[in-house]
């Protein structure tokens, strides 16, 4: 039966591996401070400079000014043929006024060339202002997605180990979370994947069991030529047991360990966006408040659990207890009704307990919640102080076209 049941199990995590698509963990490109105020300054100094050059664009006459020019030139001899025509011959007036007829017909020719030429030049005018503005819509995006995503790593950086609390909840045996810790991970760090995988979860198992020595030798941050396709299970039952005895045996088992392994490494990587800014101080203040409070708050919230079943369940037997007394009235049953009444009346008083027990339990957690919530204002009002005094060191000024952001574009306290 139990033989049984473990198949059972195992064809069920199969069937959850085959049906979900095993989604790659991309390596993350983090930056230092250093390097992100410069990217901010270069984005925004080309913003500027796009801005500048599209103010002064303007149509390309030099086609257009060529042909004004050829117009009026000979617009200048009809004029001097005019000018001159008295007194002449009238075979020389017949010469001059030819002359004049064939010089009107070029200034035409010269005109429609003109009318061609200036639209021509309103066109390509049209087409620079049109390609200027996309590559300025194009860096204004490039501009808030920076300032957007470094924001988004900041606050992972600084507070991601406790707003992680609650995300997702894997059960792991005490062996699968120990092989994890010896990656250099915790159960928060797995909120950016859905689930762990059959071969995943058998090598953090097997991981467990390494000694010191034996974890360095495998150099769990070198993740080169390791295909991250490979911890999908072998849909082949034969395989797939072939693959098993493999990570208990040890064989390969990196292989299966090359998501956990991304996902150190970019906890790893972060930490390089705050190292040696005040914003590391900034980090160490949260988590040690947190570890306290958030401890503290977890047991009341467990407490609050376990009182909650309790007056479910007695809410349930009192309900009971009033069918019961009911019933015995109406069958004429004295001693049965004094039974039930009397029990609902003790299940009452109990009720009343718990209720009141809960209440205190709302009024511990009240202010621990609070001072959560005021140490997180906190952190981020000194995330945005650091920030501020970065921008003003660099003379980085952020575009109004910006929107209000929380760290690099938020309102002062004058606003």
């Amino acid at each position: 039966m139990g033989l049984f049941l473990a198949i059972n199990n195992q064809l069920g995590q199969l069937n959850n591996d085959l049906n979900n698509q095993v989604e790659e963990i991309k390596k993350d490109k983090i930056l230092t401070m250093d390097e992100v105020f410069n990217k901010l300054k270069e984005k925004i100094n080309k913003y500027n400079e796009l801005s500048r050059n599209t103010e002064n664009l303007g149509l390309n006459n030099s086609e257009v000014a060529k042909i004004e020019e050829e117009i009026r030139n000979l617009k200048a001899k009809i004029d001097e043929l005019n000018s001159s025509i008295e007194g002449k011959s009238k075979i020389e007036k017949m010469k001059m006024t030819l002359n004049i007829t064939s010089i009107e017909s070029e200034i035409t020719l010269k005109e429609m060339d003109l009318e061609e030429e200036k639209k021509k030049a309103e066109k390509d005018y049209d087409s620079r202002i049109q390609s200027s503005n996309k590559k300025i819509e194009d860096t204004k995006k490039e501009i808030e997605s920076f300032i957007k995503v470094t924001e988004e790593n900041l606050a992972d950086v600084v507070k991601g180990t406790f707003q992680k609390r609650g995300t997702k909840n894997f059960k792991l045996t005490l062996f699968q979370e120990q092989g994890l810790n010896k990656i250099g991970l915790s159960v928060l760090d797995l909120s950016k994947i859905d689930y762990l995988t059959e071969l995943e979860l058998a090598a953090l198992t097997k991981l467990s069991s390494y000694s010191k020595e034996e974890i360095e030798k495998l150099n769990l941050t070198d993740t080169s030529n390791i295909n991250q396709t490979i911890v999908n299970i072998p849909f082949n039952i034969t395989k797939r047991m072939e693959t098993n005895l493999n990570i208990l045996r040890g064989d390969d088992i990196k292989t299966y360990l090359v998501r956990l392994i991304i996902l150190k490494n970019n906890k790893i990587a972060r930490q390089k966006l705050i190292e040696g800014t005040d914003l590391e101080e900034t980090k160490n203040y949260y988590n040690n408040i947190m570890k306290v409070e958030l401890s503290n708050l977890e047991n009341i919230e467990k407490e609050e659990a376990e009182l909650n079943k309790k007056i479910e369940s007695i809410k349930e037997d009192i309900y009971q207890y009033d069918i019961l007394a009911n019933d015995s009235k109406i069958k004429g049953s004295e001693e049965n009704f004094r039974k039930y009444s009397n029990l609902r009346l003790n299940d009452n008083e109990k009720l009343l307990a718990f209720e009141k027990e809960n209440e205190k339990l709302k009024i511990k957690k009240e202010p621990i919640q609070n001072k959560i919530n005021t140490v997180n204002e906190m952190v981020d009002e000194m995330i945005k102080e650091v920030i501020k005094e970065e921008l003003k060191k660099r003379e980085i000024v952020i575009p109004s076209f910006v929107p209000i952001t929380k760290y690099f574009n938020a309102p002062s306290e004058e606003d």
